[in-house]
């Protein structure tokens, strides 16, 4: 029965996206577009050779490559929860699903499925497009330390999406969980820049940062051929980051939920 509902949910949404063709080729090739403005950064960093941006003997568009492509897929984990309520929301099918035999944990958790797919295969177009087209060496990956990064982060960030999720479902329209998770955690984290170059006590505070540990994790296993024992510390934090913000973020959308239900706003929008 859930694998049902899995592949039912999944269908939908590619039905949906691949039918605005144009829209569905173009998302997939403009993903890795911003690589080129990246390389031609790099190459000026580089030139400057700061020691701060050097990862495994690599510059920085090797280091960046990993910022441009998880951070993409980050925030997609926060915003396809909210995006797929908002949508019910405004198509006044919300309520309907709420009420249906799907539990509504059941209905956040897979509606974003498709998107998790389909941002998947974003990911690993950004990183092939480094390999292919400007010479990102991955000879020494670890790919199955890069997975448990991967799925770990998925998890975290989730957490948040889904405490995004019952933001929406209370105010309905603007999401300041998302604006304010997505603009901090990606500028204090190293996506874009090493955290050294930060100010001291915003680099403490980056090690509070789950994704500060997905972003150093996942380069440690695709550059530098980090196993999941070496691996360890950046498995820990994001476990444990998983662990707090995904039942938190359970329990905030099954309270919103039920005071939508208690005083009817689930049909507004």
């Amino acid at each position: 029965m859930l694998t049902a509902k899995i592949w039912a949910f999944i269908r939908r949404d590619f039905i949906i996206d691949t039918s605005y063709k144009f829209s569905f080729v173009f998302d997939l090739i403009g993903s890795a577009l911003p690589l080129v403005t990246f390389y031609f950064v790099g190459k000026l960093v580089d030139s400057s050779s700061s020691a701060d941006f050097k990862f495994g003997g690599h510059g920085y568009f090797q280091f960046v490559i990993i910022g441009v492509s998880l951070t993409q897929y980050f925030m997609t984990a926060m915003s396809a929860f909210a995006d797929t309520v908002r949508r019910e929301q405004m198509e006044g099918c919300l309520e309907a699903m709420l009420s249906t035999r799907t539990s509504p944990m059941q209905m956040i958790m897979l509606s974003p499925l498709y998107s998790f797919l389909f941002n998947i295969l974003h990911l690993i177009i950004i990183l092939a497009a480094g390999g292919f087209f400007f010479g990102v060496d991955y000879s020494t990956a670890n790919i199955s330390g890069a997975l448990v990064i991967l799925i770990l982060t998925i998890l975290a960030f989730s957490g948040i999406g889904i405490l995004s999720a019952a933001v929406i479902v209370l105010i309905k329209k603007g999401d300041p969980v998302e604006w304010i998770f997505g603009s901090i955690l990606t500028l204090i984290s190293g996506a874009y820049f090493p955290v050294s170059v930060l100010p001291g006590w915003l680099q403490k505070t980056a090690e509070f940062s789950p994704l500060k540990y997905s972003l150093d994790g996942l380069r440690l296993a695709l550059f530098s051929g980090y196993n999941i024992f070496q691996l360890r510390n950046n498995i820990y934090c994001l476990g444990i980051a998983a662990g707090i913000i995904l039942p938190l973020g359970i329990l905030f959308f099954s309270r919103a939920v039920n005071k939508g239900r208690k005083d009817g706003s689930l049909m507004k929008y």
